[in-house]
């Protein structure tokens, strides 16, 4: 994505628009740089913020120490690849395969992320699941229609089947937003699922951490 010099030194004061439109499974997105990391947004949510994504900014730095064995980590909704770029900033060399469903952010964002062990695949997050053959070292699951979690995110299904993409003793972390008192109680039964975990809380959002 082409910006001016001028448009980076301008976003270090306010968030830049550079780009506007729909994708195939947004009907409103817009691209901001904003400090010099990318925002991809839309109309009521945002859904990364470059390097300072607080939810995988929170969940990576308590799991700093074993950032550097980690060999393959998945995410499951790539976004602007946040994910993949904190864990550089954090000095991890895994392979990352950020799973994306929508063709048009992956257009605009895959030549932000020139390294060749970080990679979009352009699937729908339940159907790669249920299909996939590798194991990973991490499973992030951080996907969301504007601030809604889908439902198919919180059933027993489709966490086993991220639980079974891991190696023995990997780790699964979940981006969950809570609106009202329905998300709320998925939330809580959501949680029910596992038996070793831990929870971070930045307001509106529940970042888990389950140990598998």
């Amino acid at each position: 994505m082409r910006t001016t010099h001028f448009q980076r030194v301008l976003s270090y004061l306010f968030p830049i628009k550079i780009w506007k439109g729909s994708g195939d499974a947004h009907p409103n997105l817009e691209l901001f740089l904003y400090r010099g990391q990318w925002q991809l947004a839309t109309e009521d949510a945002i859904y990364s913020d470059g390097v300072r994504y607080s939810p995988m900014v929170k969940a990576f730095s308590q799991l700093r120490t074993q950032i550097p064995a980690w060999k393959k980590v998945l995410v499951l909704g790539g976004g602007a690849g946040s994910a993949a770029r904190i864990l550089r900033k954090m000095g991890s060399a895994s392979e990352v395969l950020l799973v994306e469903n929508d063709g048009q952010i992956i257009q605009l964002m895959e030549s932000e992320l020139p390294d060749e062990n970080i990679r979009y695949v352009c699937e729908d997050a339940k159907t790669f699941i249920a299909s996939n053959k590798i194991h990973f070292d991490v499973v992030v699951i951080d996907i969301f229609i504007g601030r809604k979690v889908p439902e198919f995110v919180s059933k027993d299904t489709f966490l086993a089947a991220c639980q079974r993409a891991c190696h023995k003793n990997g780790i699964v972390i979940i981006n969950f937003m809570i609106n009202d008192v329905p998300d709320s109680e998925r939330f809580d039964a959501m949680v029910a699922h596992f038996t070793n975990y831990a929870v971070i809380d930045i307001g509106i959002n529940k970042v888990v951490i389950v140990k598998v």
